[in-house]
């Protein structure tokens, strides 16, 4: 008996060892390809949420900041501290970018550890997919930490905070980190998700008769809505695209566009076929089945009710955004739905479906189900996600490569368009980019720096 029990341990450190070595190979490898492709010069839409940063403005002008449809929030405060940092090294937003993406691994981790008590070799699974090179785009083109990578960890702490026994601590940490969800990018789609939780909570302790503990949930609830309020105060509904319009004439397309965007959050790339649509149809399936059994169980507030409750709000925020991304973007086509930069705002769903499943005994405790699920993001790994990611980071490494090359050479950003033949701004005119471009010059910040190392060399000579 005890010859087994070594065995066991020993392969189950063994596959502890590896997981962790994969994890580590996968997080070296997202640092080194960045530090290989990232280029230091703003990109098209940075050229718009850097307007706060070019000019003077206050701290919440900066944090209320409005891009397209969502404010800038934390994340405004993130990119100005590197920014001022750096000297405006671009490259150092995209290692940033990644750095939140780790810590959001890492969050996770710490979320099922006190959802489940422990962490085991497979639990890699997660990590996996969170510090991936899918979401190519946001390390690589107009890089913003508050559009998805920031969201993603705060919705993350959201659900440690709703692990909390400690009642008035939990909605106390649960609504400062909502107020940030809020406010910074495309988190403010989980704006309905938590009040629903704080309702279900005052209703259970309304019935009772649990007054005092009623009042929490209750105060919590009026925090949520005023940070409703406050978000919504000179907001201005501003859609991504000029094609908007709701309901669009192929709205039978809203739940094939969403299945594309779950589909290809896991699967290669240029899935637009019918088995991936199918794929994707079945996944967001069975996301809403485990949605409706996670809100079944808040009426019951059983000893997993913590549980039950990070489930709802983690599949209920990637449903949304689906949704809300398939009606805002359809107008571009099915292909609009296989944009990376929004995998990290699919993974909230998948980690959701992810958790449901490791409480269920029999799927935990067999030895095949996560053996041949880990097997399965191994290949992915090692296939699909990182060598397709190389053709796209080396597109915008050429790109932004050779119009800042035309640049120092014509300094002109017209001339600059026609020499390299690719365009940083689609309308330099509307955001003013020779004023920015000679702001950064005078600065000697973002690709002056390398002006400023050589005056600064030929001045010691």
């Amino acid at each position: 008996m005890r010859s087994a029990k070594n065995k066991i341990s020993r392969a189950t450190l063994a596959l502890g060892v590896f997981a962790l070595a994969l994890v580590v190979l996968q997080a070296a490898q997202l640092f080194r390809v960045i530090d290989r492709y990232a280029v230091d010069i703003p990109f098209w839409d940075q050229w718009d949420f850097y307007k706060p940063f070019f000019e003077p403005h206050g701290l919440w002008e900066i944090f209320a900041w409005q891009h397209g449809p969502h404010r800038q929030g934390a994340g405004a405060f993130i990119m100005q501290a590197v920014n001022a940092a750096t000297g405006w090294d671009q490259r150092a937003q995209a290692f940033t970018i990644a750095a939140v993406m780790l810590a959001a691994a890492a969050a996770f981790l710490w979320l099922k550890r006190r959802l489940f008590g422990s962490l085991l070799w497979y639990d890699a699974i997660p990590v996996l997919m969170i510090v991936s090179l899918k979401p190519a785009e946001i390390y690589f083109a107009a890089m913003n930490v508050s559009h998805a990578a920031l969201p993603l960890l705060l919705i993350i702490l959201t659900c440690l905070a709703l692990t909390i026994q400690n009642m008035l601590l939990r909605y106390c940490l649960a609504a400062a980190f909502y107020f940030l969800t809020i406010f910074t990018g495309f988190g403010l789609l989980a704006a309905p998700i938590l009040p629903v939780l704080l309702i279900m909570d005052f209703l259970h302790r309304f019935r009772d008769r649990q007054w005092q503990q009623a009042c929490i949930p209750a105060v919590a609830l009026f925090c949520c809505i005023a940070t409703i309020a406050c978000f919504f105060h000179t907001y201005h509904f501003t859609p991504a695209v000029d094609c908007f319009q709701f309901p669009d004439e192929r709205w039978y397309l809203y739940a094939v566009f969403m299945a594309i965007m779950f589909s290809s959050a896991i699967l290669p790339d240029r899935l637009l076929a019918l088995p991936s649509i199918a794929i994707g149809l079945l996944i967001i399936a069975v996301l809403f089945c485990i949605l409706a059994a996670a809100f079944a169980q808040q009426r019951t507030q059983d000893k997993h009710v913590y549980l039950h409750r990070v489930i709802f709000l983690l599949i209920a925020f990637s449903l949304i955004l689906s949704a809300t991304t398939a009606a805002g973007r359809i107008c571009l086509g099915l292909q609009a739905a296989t944009a990376t930069r929004y995998t990290p705002l699919i993974l909230p769903g998948l980690l959701g479906a992810y958790l449901f499943f490791l409480s269920i005994t029999a799927i935990r405790s067999s030895r095949f189900v996560m053996p041949a699920l880990f097997a399965a993001a191994l290949c992915l790994m090692l296939t699909g996600w990182p060598w397709q990611r190389y053709h796209s980071a080396r597109h915008y490494h050429n790109i932004k490569g050779a119009w800042a090359e035309a640049f120092r050479q014509t300094n002109d950003s017209a001339l600059a368009d026609t020499v390299s033949g690719h365009r940083i701004y689609p309308d330099p005119a509307r955001t003013s980019l020779a004023r920015k471009l000679e702001w950064l010059r005078a600065n000697r910040y973002s690709l002056f720096r390398e002006s400023a190392a050589a005056d600064g060399h030929e001045a010691g000579e």
